[in-house]
């Protein structure tokens, strides 16, 4: 059976006590810390949650910064290898879409107006590129089959001089 008791620690400046404190509604960023991580005489720790606001928006702000920035390093890789047939670009897509259920499931509520408005409007632009890279390739796909069809066509269905 699970443990549902969540409890607020702080260390007090002038003593050396640390202070809990159950609590139960409060809202916060849930983190989860490294699973390899071993330091002598630590407390071991499954789960931390945030209720800092301000430390909420900087750890939400490094996360999905460093997502976006993997995302933008796979386009211009994908950009420098000219990519025909437009798998990566799928891929990349799908990575996008799942950065955005992320946010709007995990992240959204815990964020600023502004931030959120600057977040989406990042999002909108790399899915409005990618999904324009796919309708080019998908456009120079049926074109050059068009054109190989219609040769084609020609040659076997010349009437031979009439």
């Amino acid at each position: 059976m699970p443990v549902t008791k969540r409890y607020f620690a702080y260390k007090e400046k002038d003593s050396d006590t640390i202070a809990y404190y159950e609590y139960k509604n409060n809202e916060g960023l849930d983190i989860v810390p490294n699973k390899n991580t071993k330091i002598k005489d630590a407390i071991s720790v499954d789960k931390m949650v945030i209720i800092n606001n301000s430390l909420i928006e900087k750890t939400i702000d490094k996360k999905l910064n460093k997502r976006f920035n993997q995302i933008i390093k796979g386009i211009m890789d994908l950009y420098d290898e000219d990519d025909e047939g437009g798998e990566k670009l799928g891929h990349i897509l799908n990575e996008v879409n799942r950065l955005k259920m992320e946010y709007i499931n995990t992240y959204k509520k815990l964020m600023s107006e502004e931030k959120q408005d600057l977040f989406e409007k990042k999002v909108k632009i790399l899915d409005n590129e990618l999904r324009q890279r796919i309708e080019a390739l998908i456009i120079k796909a049926y074109q050059q089959e068009s054109e190989f069809d219609y040769d084609e066509y020609e040659d076997t269905h010349s009437r031979g001089g009439r």
